[in-house]
């Protein structure tokens, strides 16, 4: 290891200032659109830890972003660190750069939790001795997949055509499949919102654990993007490892009613368009009546549509309408793992493992 390698961990209150100090670096360590948020996060203190950069000779040459969350166990709150991004320059990986910043991070003294890494990446945080604390399970629908499986000689068409005919062809297995989750409900209206109101995404009032986020992070989530729409980006997304951003993304927050004007529930989803294809996620949701959450999948599903997505992704508790006939040929079983490393054995986090 290179002696002058050393790890920095920057609190909040410094974040903006730090990475306007590497602007124009090799390696950028957080993009303009992160800190912008990452200063009004709703869960931050200024003296939280943001950022953990390792530095040699004074460059930066990884780093490992941190964010503030909220852990709820049996009615009460407690604070944990979420990993953002980690990143060690391609030339210096395999020289313990990973390691060092994941054990700066581990003598904080906090309960860490991380998802959504590589396997590279989980390879390093279990090597660096965070745990599995669970897989957070999901649909994905894929309407080419059927495609594939039904009519292989249109699955291979290629220019405008062959987009046209696979628009259409997602068009059609969303209608159907929603007008068969739908079973002719028309009990409902909703309505796109600019945020969610304080009534929703309330703790839980009977006991167990779960990642918290109230009314006060969704709409912290909605208002302050972390990535945004090649239109409104800046030119400094190419030297920030993480793409900050995207052909077009953005939020939908729906609150839905009764006709009467009762509240029934929220969900927000996102749709996100790049090279890859365009992808449409549920992401936060609550019905006051579980028996109204068979809105959620008709309504992602509508919106599929409409934005011609190529693939929606679905929680499993939101998925058991969906008949056998779909699940077999359009959908997938999909998870994404948890590891984490809690602050001591007797922690709110280490108290929750394995529930």
């Amino acid at each position: 290891m290179n002696r002058s390698l050393r790890i920095e961990i920057v609190p909040l209150k410094d974040l903006e200032r730090v990475a306007g100090s590497f602007a124009g670096a090799g390696v950028v360590p957080v993009s303009t659109a992160r800190v912008l948020s990452q200063m009004k996060n709703p869960y931050g203190q200024p003296d939280d830890p943001a950022l953990a950069i390792a530095l040699d000779e004074g460059r930066p040459v990884g780093y490992h972003g941190l964010l503030p969350g909220m852990l709820e166990a049996d009615g009460k709150l407690s604070r944990v660190l979420w990993a953002t991004t980690f990143f060690v320059s391609e030339k210096l990986r395999g020289k313990g750069i990973g390691r060092l910043l994941i054990e700066s991070i581990r003598s904080l003294g906090a309960d860490f939790v991380v998802t959504g890494m590589t396997r590279e990446a989980e390879g390093v945080y279990r090597r660096a001795g965070l745990k599995h604390l669970g897989d957070c399970r999901f649909l994905r629908l894929r309407p080419e997949s059927m495609l594939h499986r039904t009519i292989p000689a249109f699955s291979g068409l290629a220019g405008q055509a062959g987009k046209r005919f696979h628009r259409l062809w997602g068009r059609l297995v969303y209608g159907l499949l929603s007008r068969t989750l739908h079973g002719g409900r028309t009990d409902y209206r909703f309505r796109e919102v600019p945020e969610i109101r304080s009534g929703f995404f309330r703790m839980r009032e009977t006991p167990g654990c779960r990642f918290y986020r109230g009314p006060e992070a969704v709409n912290w989530m909605i208002r302050h993007l972390w990535v945004r729409s090649r239109e409104e980006g800046s030119g400094e997304a190419g030297s920030f490892h993480f793409s900050a951003l995207r052909d077009s993304f953005r939020y939908i927050p729906v609150e839905i009613r009764s006709h009467g004007g009762r509240s029934l529930g929220a969900v927000i989803f996102s749709i996100s368009r790049s090279k890859r294809g365009t992808v449409l996620k549920t992401l936060d949701f609550e019905f006051f009546d579980p028996q109204d959450r068979i809105i959620a999948p008709c309504l992602a599903l509508r919106y599929a549509g409409k934005y011609d997505a190529d693939r929606v992704d679905l929680p499993c508790e939101l998925t058991d309408a969906i008949p056998s006939f779909f699940r077999t040929h359009v959908c997938s079983l999909k998870k994404r793992s948890y590891v984490y490393s809690p602050k001591d054995e007797k922690s709110p986090l280490a108290t929750c493992a394995g529930r």
